[in-house]
């Protein structure tokens, strides 16, 4: 049994993502016995699984081999999952509620390349799967400022003169809100 283990193991390591049905021809093995030991491995924390299949079946594959998992499933995905995919994949980082609906459910139904990031506003933003933390923090922040940047001079902008009295107060207001607001130094 240890012998089919390390030839699973040594199988998913030189092919990558692998179907129930590769490993049990490749080892020579019944598919029960080969779905038995991929179950154990898989319990075991040597193996990981995915959410999407292929005719049914999950592939198995080992910690670090996510891109050769992309590359395997990403034919076999439904044309409107293709197409959020490579939508995340070019942008790296996705904000949900710029998103139009057909996108928002397709990502949320490829959890094995979209990774789902919520924010302290409780605004949702997704991530690929190949991207560091930290640079996908990075790109939100960008986002988020830009964001609030624009709420305020919209709130400026949209301030609309008063006359006599009602203009001069409107001018102090506007006047204290600048006052209130840091300078941003540049080195």
């Amino acid at each position: 049994m240890q012998d089919l283990r390390n030839k699973i193991l040594d199988l998913i390591r030189t092919k990558g993502p692998c179907l129930p049905i590769q490993v049990s021809k490749n080892i020579g093995t019944n598919s029960i016995m080969a779905g038995a030991i991929l179950a154990t491995l898989l319990e075991q924390k040597y193996l990981k699984i995915s959410n999407a299949k292929i005719g049914g079946s999950p592939v198995y594959y080992l910690e670090g081999q996510e891109n050769r998992l992309g590359q395997t499933l990403y034919s076999h995905l439904k044309e409107v999952h293709k197409k959020a995919y490579d939508l995340l994949k070019t942008n790296i980082v996705l904000e949900d509620r710029a998103l139009d609906p057909v996108n928002r459910v397709a990502l949320r139904e490829l959890p094995d390349f979209a990774k789902k990031l919520t924010i302290y506003t409780g605004e949702i933003f997704w991530k690929f799967h190949l991207i560091d933390d930290k640079d996908a923090e990075e790109k939100i922040k960008g986002l988020v400022e830009f964001e609030e940047e624009t709420e305020e001079e919209k709130e400026i902008i949209e301030e609309k003169p008063v006359e006599g009295k009602k203009e001069d107060e409107k001018k102090k207001q506007i006047i204290e809100k600048q006052q209130e607001i840091p300078e941003v130094k540049t080195e």
